[in-house]
């Protein structure tokens, strides 16, 4: 499903929200000042205490965002955010979803931690421990790991079939209730990212679904980013 008709205008709207997720988190407890570009202008900026936009789950589907963007730039910068300043922000959130933060930036860095974060982040999210999340939420977050395992495997029957639990726990979570109108309910932003992923090691998704559509996991079509520079460019002249 696709909120915005216009193509060309989704793409756009993706692009900024990167930018503006790539610059909170630049700026977050950020002492001093700090350059940041949005939509194609660099502004100073300065640091600030994050509000919203700056959880764990947050920062994943900024990465997961990029990626689908194939833009490495914000993806390098994301991936290099201090994931101590988690425990910084206020709020309360379960101490899975930190280690879960983690394990998905080890996968994507080829770290050799991964196992440890991975490992850590199953324990801290059993009954009991996960106590904010709530069962099914957790259940969604939990289900990444096992796609994330296939991809490192390089199998890709396991791939796929991890995949499609992943993403019946995202419609058990998403698909009911007063989640099925909620923005994040329409695309599985870290789905299709991690299928990016495993067809970038040579893997086949195979899986159909609304959530992970092919023309997401396909990404832009060439020069359209560049496209969108101009137009800031020529914005910014007027």
């Amino acid at each position: 499903m696709l909120l915005i008709e216009d193509v060309q205008s989704f793409w756009g709207f993706l692009s900024a929200s990167v930018d503006y997720a790539v610059a909170g988190f630049r700026l977050w407890y950020a002492p001093g000042e700090v350059d940041v570009e949005l939509c194609g202008q660099t502004l100073r900026l300065p640091g600030a205490i994050p509000g919203l936009g700056a959880t764990p789950r947050d920062w994943w589907h900024a990465v997961a965002c990029a990626k689908i963007l194939r833009r490495a730039e914000a993806v390098q910068s994301l991936l290099a955010y201090d994931h101590a300043k988690f425990k910084r922000i206020p709020g309360q959130r379960d101490g899975y979803q930190l280690s879960l933060a983690a394990a998905l930036r080890d996968f994507w860095l080829d770290s050799p931690d991964f196992d440890a974060h991975a490992t850590d982040t199953h324990e801290q999210s059993a009954p009991g421990v996960a106590t904010i999340s709530g069962p099914r939420l957790a259940k969604l977050d939990l289900s990444k790991l096992d796609v994330v395992r296939a991809i490192r495997a390089a199998d890709e029957a396991a791939f796929n079939q991890a995949a499609l639990d992943a993403l019946k726990a995202f419609k058990a979570f998403w698909g009911t209730g007063k989640n099925k109108s909620h923005p994040d309910s329409y695309h599985d932003w870290l789905g299709t990212a991690l299928a990016i992923d495993g067809e970038s090691r040579g893997l086949t998704y195979a899986v159909e679904s609304d959530y992970t559509p092919r023309w997401l996991i396909d990404g832009p079509p060439a020069g359209l980013l560049e496209h969108f520079k101009t137009l800031y460019e020529v914005t910014g002249e007027s």
